[in-house]
Order: C-alpha cells, then sequence, then structure tokens
C-alpha cells in the first residue's frame, strides 16, 4: 500500500488544466474538491505505472533535475530496516543497497 498524502499542494501546483496522477494504492487519500474545479485540474489514479510511463517519469526528472530523498541500507540490515518502518523511524524511502548483498560462489 502507498502512504497517505495530504493532494492540496500538489493540486494547487498544477497549471492550467493540469493533471495530477496518483501511483499505488492509498488506504485513503485528503483533498479539497473544489480545488478540482478552480484551473481546470483534473485527479488520476492507477495501480501502477508501466515501464513507458515510468520511463517518461524518470526522463522528466532528470530533464527537470527532480530528485527523491532516500536512505540506503545494506542487504544485511534489511530486517533493521523492516523494524525502523514498523517503528516510523524511516523518513524518506529506504532502498537496499543491492551492491551489499552477497552472490553465492559461482554464480555470475
Amino acid at each position: 500500500m502507498s502512504a497517505r498524502h495530504q493532494l492540496d499542494p500538489y493540486l494547487l501546483a498544477l497549471t492550467l488544466d493540469g493533471t495530477l496522477c496518483c501511483l499505488g494504492i492509498p488506504d485513503g487519500m485528503g483533498f479539497t474538491p473544489l480545488l478540482l474545479t478552480m484551473g481546470w485540474r483534473r485527479l488520476t489514479s492507477s495501480g501502477s505505472g508501466g515501464s513507458v510511463e515510468t520511463q517518461e517519469m524518470l526522463d522528466f526528472c532528470s530533464k527537470h533535475n527532480i530528485s527523491a530523498d532516500i536512505e540506503t541500507t545494506k542487504a544485511t540490515d534489511v530486517n533493521d530496516g523492516f523494524e525502523r518502518l514498523e517503528r516510523g523511524d524511516v523518513h524518506y524511502r529506504l532502498v537496499i543497497d543491492m551492491s551489499t548483498l552477497a552472490v553465492p560462489t559461482g554464480i555470475t
């Protein structure tokens, strides 16, 4: 499940006739419906994005210098990462550094 977000700031950031597309399936969404009528804004969603849409999003982010705040963890510390997630101690996206994953001998 996706995290719940207040959508008003994102809707207000849209240009005239803009669309906000939310990916994932949150347990609820909070927004002011009146914001959709002001400025001809649209709100749409999808359970997930396809590879074409994902590439378009990555290209857009690259072009506009948009990046995500992340915290990396070693593969050996993944259980600690899950515990921290349960405690609410992770403030950004927690990403496993796959270069720290041990590869069994003989596998290339």
